[in-house]
C-alpha cells in the first residue's frame, strides 16, 4: 500500500512527512530492534516526547541537536524528535574517539544531545569536556546515573519528562536545516555539510519513484547514522510507510542470515559489505531471492562482484548510485540490466530533475567521452559548509553552463566521461593522481589492474612520495588469502600498465583496514608503510 505522491506533497518539512506516515500506518512495523519492535504510533509517541522536552525554552532562530545513540530506539525516535521541534540533527557515531566526537560537538555549537542506554557509559567523557552547557536527553534513564553529578554545567531529562507530549505543528521551512553530517576534512579536521528538508525530501521522492518502495517494504539499515547512507533508509521509510530493521553489531559484517531470516525486500550498502559476504563464502547463487530492491552507494562497485550479487538475488533490482554527501546520499544511478562486463560499473545518469557536468579546470564542459571533473546541480545540492564560508565559496560555485538549467553547482574532485549509451563513467578522484616521472597517474586504474590479476575485491595502491610532493614510486596492499609471488604479479600487470604505474612493492594483507563506512583507509595504509621504511 504505497503512499501516493499526492500525499508526500502534502508535506512541507520532514516533520510533516513523519507524522503523515506514522498516522497513515500506526499499526504497521516502523523499526525492529535488537532490543523491541515499534510499529509507528509507538515511534511517534517517543519522538513527540523527546521533541516536548526540546521544544522547552526554545530559541526562536533552528538550533542543533546531537544525537548520541546506536541502533536502538532512541537514536530512531531522536532524530524524529529532533525534525519535528525543528531541530538539525548531527549524528554521532560510539564507535568514534572521544577527541573526534568533542570537536564535533564544539564545532557544531548543539545545545542539546539525546543519549540512549547503550552510549551512557561514554557520555559522560564527551560531557565533562564539552564546552557548552547542554541539555541532555535520556529517555532511557529511569533517574541520574552517579556520572551526571560531576555534570553539573549541563541540565539532565529523563523518562518521566517524555510523558507530556501536548499538541505539536511542526514550524520547519523547507529550506531549514535537517542535519549536519560531518566527514573528513583535509585539515584534519571535521566538516560538517548542512543538508536541508527540500535536499532530503527530493531524494527519498525520487528514491520512491525509481524503485516504488511502499509500507509492505522490509528494508535493511546496515550504515552508521553518521554516514550519510543512513538518510537512504530512514526517509525512504519514513515516506513510504516501510519498515526499518536495524541489523545488531554483531551481524554487521554477514548479515545474511538476517536478510532471511527476517524476510526483507530492500538492500542498501557500501559494496564492500557484498565483498566480505563473498570472502566467507555467503554469496551463493539465489541465497537473497526475496530481495527486490538492492542499491550500493559510497565507492566504486567491480563488474564481477556486481554479477556475484545479480546471481544471489536473483529477483531484485540492483543499481549501482553515486553521489557525495554534498548531494544527499546520491545523484546518479546505474541499472546492472544493462549490463555487468565492466571492471568498474559505471555511474550512469543523473536522477530526475539534477543536472552534472563534466569540466576542464577553467571550468567549461568537455566533449562526450573525454575526462573532466563531475559538478553536481540540481536541488539535491547542499547548502554548504558549517560555518565555513571560504570552503562553501570554493566548491559551491555559482555559474552557467550552456545548456543546463542549474546556476548553482557542487564541484566533486571526481574524475568522470560521459558515454552515451552507459551515462558517466568514474575514472578516479583529483587527489587520487600523482605524478611519477612526470607522467599523471591515476592510482584507481592501478587498483583495477591488481583486482583483475589476483582476483580480489580488495586492494590499494599508495604513492612514496618526496620532498617535492611527487610520488619516487608506488606501494600496493592487497587482502587475499594467497600466497603470491611479487615478480609474477608485476610481470600480469605488465600487460596492463606502463612500467612507471606498476608498485615497486606488494604486501598481502590478511584483513584490510577499513574507515568506519566501509571504506579503505589509505591513511592507516600509509601510516604502516612509514613504520615500514627504514
Amino acid at each position: 500500500m504505497p503512499a501516493s505522491k499526492e500525499e508526500r506533497n502534502r508535506a512541507s518539512n520532514l516533520a510533516d512527512q513523519f507524522l503523515l506516515t506514522s498516522e497513515r500506518f500506526s499499526r504497521r512495523l516502523a523499526l525492529w530492534a535488537e532490543e523491541g519492535t515499534y510499529s509507528y504510533g509507538d515511534l511517534q509517541k517517543a519522538a513527540l516526547g523527546i521533541a516536548h522536552v526540546l521544544s522547552l525554552n526554545a530559541r526562536t532562530t533552528p538550533q542543533n541537536c546531537a544525537i548520541l545513540a546506536h541502533r536502538s530506539r532512541t537514536a530512531y525516535a531522536g532524530i524524529a524528535g529532533c525534525l519535528l521541534s525543528g531541530h538539525a540533527y548531527i549524528a554521532l557515531s560510539p564507535k568514534h574517539p572521544i577527541h573526534r566526537l568533542e570537536t564535533i560537538l564544539d564545532q557544531s555549537e548543539a545545545t542539546s544531545i539525546v543519549i540512549d542506554g547503550k552510549c551512557s557509559s561514554m557520555a559522560h567523557l564527551l560531557l565533562e569536556r564539552c564546552r557548552n552547557s547542554m541539555r541532555v536527553l535520556m529517555p532511557d534513564h529511569n533517574d541520574a546515573p552517579e556520572w551526571t553529578r560531576r555534570c553539573p554545567r549541563h541540565r539532565f531529562y529523563y523518562r518521566s519528562d517524555f510523558l507530556n507530549q501536548g499538541e505539536l505543528k511542526p514550524t520547519a521551512q523547507s529550506s531549514d536545516t535537517a542535519y549536519i553530517m560531518f566527514t573528513s576534512g583535509s585539515t584534519g579536521v571535521p566538516k560538517g555539510v548542512v543538508i536541508s528538508h527540500a535536499n532530503v525530501m527530493a531524494y527519498s521522492q525520487a528514491m520512491i519513484e525509481r524503485y516504488g518502495y511502499c509500507s509492505d517494504d522490509r528494508l535493511i539499515h546496515l550504515p552508521e547514522l553518521s554516514f550519510d547512507l543512513s538518510v537512504h533508509d530512514l526517509f525512504v521509510a519514513w515516506a513510504s510507510g516501510a519498515s526499518l530493521f536495524s541489523v545488531p553489531e554483531r551481524e554487521l559484517m554477514l548479515p545474511d542470515d538476517f536478510v532471511r531470516r527476517h524476510a526483507l525486500t530492500g538492500w542498501t550498502s557500501v559494496p564492500s559489505a557484498v565483498a566480505y559476504l563473498k570472502q566467507f563464502n555467503k554469496l551463493k547463487p539465489g541465497c537473497f531471492e526475496g530481495l527486490r530492491v538492492s542499491v550500493f552507494c559510497g565507492e566504486p562497485f567491480s563488474g564481477q562482484l556486481a554479477s556475484d550479487w545479480c546471481a544471489a538475488a536473483p529477483n531484485a533490482v540492483v543499481d549501482n548510485l553515486y553521489g557525495p554527501t554534498e548531494a544527499t546520499v546520491a545523484f546518479t544511478g546505474y541499472s546492472c540490466s544493462n549490463g555487468v562486463d565492466f571492471s568498474i560499473l559505471p555511474l550512469g545518469e543523473p536522477f530526475p530533475g539534477l543536472e552534472v557536468a563534466v569540466c576542464d579546470e577553467t571550468p567549461t564542459p568537455v566533449p562526450p567521452g573525454e575526462i573532466g571533473e563531475l559538478f553536481l546541480g540540481g536541488i539535491q545540492v547542499a547548502q554548504g559548509y558549517w560555518q565555513d564560508d571560504e570552503m562553501t565559496k570554493r566548491q559551491f560555485i555559482e555559474r552557467t553552463f550552456s545548456g543546463k538549467v542549474s546556476e548553482r553547482w557542487y564541484r566533486t574532485g571526481d574524475l568522470v566521461s560521459y558515454d552515451a549509451r552507459v551515462g558517466l563513467i568514474y575514472k578516479g578522484r583529483l587527489t587520487r593522481q600523482v605524478k611519477i616521472r612526470g607522467y599523471r597517474v591515476e592510482l584507481t586504474e592501478i587498483e583495477a589492474v591488481l583486482r583483475r590479476n589476483l582476483k580480489t575485491e580488495f586492494t590499494a595502491v599508495i604513492p612514496c612520495m618526496n620532498e617535492s610532493k611527487t610520488a619516487d614510486y608506488l606501494v600496493a596492499y592487497v587482502e587475499t588469502v594467497d600466497d603470491f609471488i611479487e615478480d609474477d604479479v608485476k610481470g600480469a600487470c605488465e600487460a596492463d600498465l606502463p612500467s612507471y604505474m606498476i608498485p615497486r612493492r606488494l604486501f598481502r594483507l590478511n584483513k584490510m583496514p577499513l574507515t568506519e563506512n566501509g571504506k579503505t583507509n589509505y591513511e592507516t595504509l600509509e601510516a604502516m608503510f612509514r613504520e615500514m621504511a627504514p
